[in-house]
C-alpha cells in the first residue's frame, strides 16, 4: 500500500498527459471498438470452422485422429496469432500517434511550423492515418512477430490442456509444472513485447534491434524499474476506472428497467450491463493504457525528450517532476536489493 500511494500521484499524472494527447487525435478512440468488432467476428469463424471440423467425427477413428487434433491445434494457433496482431496492431498504433503528438503538437504559437518539415507533413497532419500506413507497410514483421512467439506459447499450453491428463481426466503433476513455466515465460514475453512494439511505433525499427535498443535505453536511463513497477499501479488504476464505470451502467440500467419497462429480474439485466460496460469501457481505456506506455518512451528517450520539452513545456515539467518523484520511492522500495541483481536500477 505504501508504494501504491507513492505512484499514485505519477500515475495520475501520466493518465492526465495520455489522455490529453488521445483527444488531441480523437480518430484513435475508433481502435476498441474496431478491435472489438474484429475480435467477435474472428471468434464467430474460428468457432464455425471447429463445428465443421467436429462434425467429421475424425476423432471417434482411430485413423484420423491424428489428423483432427493437427487441425485442432492449427486453428488454434491461427485464432490466438490473429487475436494477438490485433492487439499488438492497436498499441503500435496508438503509439504512434502519441509520438506524433509529443512530437509535432506544440502549444506554443508559431513553433508547429518550424517544427513540421515537408517530410513528417502528412504524418504531422494525419497521424492516425500515418500510423496504419506505418503499420502495414513497415513494421508489420515486427507486430507479427511478436504475436507470434505468444500464439506459439499459448498453443503449447493448449496442447498439454488436452494431453496432460491421466485416464481419469486429471491433470497430471508434470502437466502443472510445464504450465506454470509457460504461463511465466508467456507473461515476461507478453509484456517486454508490448514496449517492443511501442519502441518501434515510435522510432521505427525492427523488433530485434528495438529490443536491443529499448533495453539498452532501460539500463542506461536508470528508470527500469520505476517504469515497470508504474505500469503496473497503472493498470490497477485503469482496472479501477473499468469496473467503477461497469457498476455505474448496471446501476442505470437496473433503475431504468424497473421504473420505465417494469423487470422483475432486474438482476440478471444488472449483471449483463456490468459486464458489458466493464468490457467496453476497458476497450476504450486500453488505448489511454498503450499511450502511457509511449508516453513513458518519450518521456526517458534522449531523442525524444528535448522535443517533447520544447512542445508541451507545462506537461513535461509536470510529468518530469511526477517521475522523479516516483522513481526515488521505487529506489527507497526496491533498496535491499543486491546492486549486481538491479541492472536497470
Amino acid at each position: 500500500m505504501y508504494a501504491l500511494r507513492k505512484k499514485l500521484p505519477l500515475s495520475i499524472e501520466v493518465i492526465r498527459a495520455s489522455m490529453e494527447a488521445v483527444w488531441a487525435h480523437k480518430a484513435v478512440l475508433i481502435l476498441p471498438m474496431f478491435s472489438m468488432m474484429f475480435h467477435t467476428v474472428w471468434l464467430g469463424l474460428c468457432l464455425l470452422v471447429y463445428a465443421r471440423l467436429h462434425s467429421f467425427n475424425w476423432h471417434e477413428s482411430d485413423e484420423k485422429v491424428g489428423q483432427y487434433f493437427a487441425c485442432l491445434f492449427g486453428l488454434f494457433f491461427y485464432w490466438i496469432w490473429t487475436a494477438e496482431l490485433v492487439r499488438y496492431l492497436v498499441d503500435y498504433v496508438t503509439s504512434s500517434v502519441v509520438a506524433s503528438w509529443v512530437c509535432f503538437d506544440t502549444t506554443i504559437a508559431s513553433r508547429r511550423d518550424k517544427v513540421v518539415d515537408e517530410e513528417h507533413k502528412f504524418q504531422a497532419n494525419y497521424p492516425t492515418t500515418s500510423a496504419f500506413r506505418f503499420a502495414f507497410f513497415h513494421n508489420l514483421g515486427t507486430i507479427a512477430l511478436a504475436s507470434l512467439v505468444i500464439a506459439a506459447i499459448e498453443t503449447l499450453k493448449f496442447i498439454v490442456e488436452i494431453f496432460g491428463r491421466d485416464n481419469d481426466g486429471r491433470e497430471t503433476c508434470v502437466a502443472c509444472i510445464i504450465k506454470m513455466l509457460l504461463n511465466c515465460i508467456k507473461d515476461q514475453l507478453d509484456y517486454m513485447n508490448k514496449y517492443v512494439i511501442t519502441y518501434c511505433a515510435i522510432f521505427n525499427t525492427s523488433f530485434c534491434r528495438g529490443t536491443q535498443e529499448f533495453q539498452y535505453l532501460m539500463q542506461e536511463s536508470g528508470f527500469g524499474f520505476t517504469s515497470f513497477f508504474q505500469d503496473e499501479v497503472t493498470g490497477i488504476v485503469v482496472m479501477g476506472a473499468a469496473v467503477t464505470i461497469g457498476m455505474v451502467t448496471a446501476a442505470m440500467t437496473m433503475s431504468v428497467g424497473v421504473l420505465f419497462f417494469g423487470i422483475v429480474r432486474y438482476s440478471t439485466v444488472g449483471v449483463m450491463a456490468f459486464v458489458f460496460g466493464t468490457v467496453v469501457s476497458l476497450g476504450a481505456l486500453g488505448v489511454v493504457k498503450s499511450a502511457v506506455t509511449s508516453l513513458f518512451i518519450c518521456l526517458v528517450a534522449p531523442e525524444t525528450s528535448p522535443v517533447f520539452e520544447e512542445n508541451h513545456p507545462e506537461s513535461y515539467a509536470r510529468l518530469s517532476t511526477a517521475f522523479k518523484s516516483g522513481n526515488d520511492a521505487t529506489r527507497e522500495f526496491f533498496s535491499w536489493l543486491p546492486p549486481c541483481f538491479c541492472v536497470c536500477f
